[in-house]
């Protein structure tokens, strides 16, 4: 039972992480198509960026596991592993879907690095919870011990 809980639970986790993905790339999107005058996105866009959203939950999955406890160093270096495949796959995506095509130059590069942050912020977010975590077992742990 236990481990089928633990697998419901990454599935939840996956999903979550897979739509806000693809939420942050629509957004962007959407963004840099408003400013260019357009007021839509094709279809055949969002497939892609549907794609990409799921690319980078799976690069997360693999890469930043969340039942292994990573220490500070490498925490980040998986996240810097995570976020340059990441860029990859946007840049190629990207390229191959015609993204930006009639948009200024700076679109890609500022996508990939509002991206990248996005990917960083996540893993802040991840490390402070983990230290939240162990502030509060720690807490319940002295608790426990001076009642017996």
């Amino acid at each position: 039972m236990n481990e089928f809980k633990s697998t419901y639970l990454w599935g939840i986790n996956f999903k979550a992480n897979w739509g806000l993905y693809f939420l942050a790339t629509t957004f962007f999107q959407g963004v840099f198509r408003y400013f260019s005058g357009d007021v839509s996105i094709p279809l055949l866009e969002i497939l892609q960026g549907l794609i990409l959203a799921l690319i980078m939950a799976i690069g997360q999955a693999i890469i930043l596991p969340e039942h292994k406890d990573l220490s500070t160093k490498s925490l980040w270096l998986r996240t810097l592993l995570w976020g340059s495949i990441t860029v990859m796959a946007i840049v190629f995506i990207a390229l191959i879907g015609n993204w930006f095509q009639g948009l200024p130059s700076f679109c890609l590069p500022l996508f990939c690095l509002l991206m990248f942050c996005g990917c960083f912020s996540i893993m802040i977010g991840r490390r402070f919870e983990n230290d939240k975590d162990t502030l509060w077992l720690n807490k319940n742990l002295d608790n426990f011990k001076k009642t017996k």
